[in-house]
């Protein structure tokens, strides 16, 4: 430009006339040769080096043109394509950011659920185990109570019996030998009943009174044998009912066990599908790791075109400088859409959601 701006005042200084044709130049881009002043012959040498100076001057400024049009259109399509990877990284990491954080959101509120499903499971069977196993218990020692007093009074009660059946067998033998006794008194008095009769009736009158007593007795020792039967029958009774409460308590504890066996299997069965789902999500993290890592290679690559850019435009600064008349290229790079990257965003979106969704409602129901 400094060369150009020397060249046009030595034209002004030879040609003042000239001015106002290069005005004419700069209006409609022509000019007529023949309107030229011509001062007298001796400057027709000035006047055709001054034409030739100035086609030069004309052709330069009209090279000028194209290229400053040129690079105008260069930088304006270098500013779009800039435009456009700001705007691809500002998507493209609001996006990533976005997934990250539903994505931490959504793992941190499964694990709270499937671990407070988890906790709901245990305590309510751990619960009911409790209670039954003491309900059980409570049962077992009243039937213990039960049994062991009512066993205890019917010992009593045969020891007290036993007591009197050897008494009674003490005074049956005594009696026994009483009669004996008698018998032989009588058979005594016999002997001598011819010598007294008076001997002989208060002989029979006390066998008679030795056989009452024996009768009564023998009525006492026969009482005391049935009642002796009858406890034998109450501890017979009993020792069967203990029996049957035994079973009982028995089958109650195979019932617990085989009730607290199949809570463990359910609750297993829950803790396998809980753990599943985790599994699930942990794959679907590593998926979203994956778009992270390649959205992470993206923004590399985008950091890279930035700069190839940036040297794009040193170069074209470098062209603007040299003004050789050479025209100017673009090497530009294509910008790839954020659509075509990250395909069907909000079917995506809509997909998980419904997916975390079904997650979650599952361990519930699972638990129910």
């Amino acid at each position: 430009m400094a060369m150009f701006k020397k060249k046009f005042n030595d034209i002004e200084d030879q040609a003042p006339d000239m001015a106002n044709m290069m005005n004419q130049v700069a209006q409609d881009g022509s000019f007529d040769l023949g309107s030229i002043p011509m001062i007298d012959s001796s400057n027709d040498s000035i006047n055709e080096t001054i034409a030739e100076q100035l086609n030069r001057v004309l052709s330069q400024n009209s090279l000028l043109i194209t290229q400053i049009d040129q690079l105008q259109a260069l930088n304006g399509d270098l500013f779009n394509q800039i435009n456009e990877w700001q705007n691809y990284r500002t998507e493209a990491a609001s996006y990533i950011n976005e997934i990250n954080d539903k994505h931490q959101a959504e793992t941190t509120e499964l694990k709270q659920a499937h671990q407070e499903a988890l906790d709901v499971v245990n305590n309510d069977w751990s619960q009911k185990f409790d209670v039954k196993a003491q309900e059980v218990e409570e049962r077992y020692a009243a039937v213990e109570v039960r049994i062991s007093d009512a066993a205890q009074a019917q010992l009593q009660e045969k020891t007290e019996l036993e007591n009197i059946i050897a008494e009674l067998r003490d005074n049956r033998a005594d009696l026994e030998n009483q009669v004996k006794n008698y018998d032989l008194q009588v058979n005594d008095l016999q002997n001598k009943l011819g010598q007294s009769d008076v001997v002989a009736q208060q002989s029979a009158a006390e066998k008679q009174q030795a056989s009452e007593q024996f009768n009564q007795v023998w009525a006492q020792l026969s009482d005391a044998t049935e009642r002796l039967q009858l406890a034998n029958d109450k501890i017979e009774a009993l020792t069967a009912e203990n029996q049957k409460w035994s079973q009982e308590i028995n089958t109650m504890k195979e019932d617990s066990i085989t009730e607290f066996q199949q809570t463990q299997k359910k609750t297993d069965s829950i803790i396998s599908g809980l753990t599943d789902q985790v599994a699930h999500a942990h794959q679907q993290m590593q998926v979203i790791e994956n778009k992270y890592s390649v959205a992470v290679q993206r923004a590399v690559g985008l950091e890279a075109n930035v700069q190839s850019l940036q040297e794009q435009n040193n170069l074209l600064v470098k062209q603007i400088r040299s003004m050789d008349g050479r025209e100017f290229t673009s090497v530009r790079s294509g910008v790839p859409s954020f659509n075509t990257d990250f395909p069907g965003k909000t079917e995506a979106e809509a997909a998980d959601n419904a997916g975390m969704t079904a997650e979650e409602t599952n361990p519930v129901e699972t638990a129910e």
